[in-house]
């Protein structure tokens, strides 16, 4: 917890903001740790959600006995891969499997629905 409040301090949080802060930082991981895995996936999908994962991130890296890795998912062979990374203003915003991964979760959906059709 004492690294999570110096990052805090040095994001230019002080007195009862950096108090604020660390609480809010505390409820958003506790909310994205109560996620399915279904869940995850959506929050993946928007600028709030993924801000709402690496804060997650954030509070899991700088406190002990925390989850740290909250942007996963699986690709077409099964494999966890990262949906979004941590942020880095030099990176881009798409990763480079995202558009196979989509397309695997389309072909799957529109299996599901000519399964139930059939039925």
């Amino acid at each position: 917890m004492k690294r999570l409040r110096e990052e805090v301090k040095n994001a230019g949080f002080t007195y009862e903001r950096e108090d604020k802060a660390v609480k809010a930082i505390e409820e958003i991981f506790s909310l994205v740790g109560s996620r399915d895995f279904a869940g995850l996936r959506k929050l993946t999908r928007t600028k709030l959600g993924s801000a709402m994962l690496d804060l997650a991130e954030c509070y899991g890296e700088f406190t002990e006995g925390s989850m740290a890795d909250w942007h996963w998912s699986t690709n077409r062979d099964g494999e966890i891969i990262r949906y979004s990374r941590k942020f880095d203003p030099n990176q881009t915003i798409i990763p480079k499997d995202f558009e196979a991964d989509l397309q695997f979760h389309k072909d799957a959906a529109q299996q599901y629905k000519e399964a139930a059709k059939s039925k």
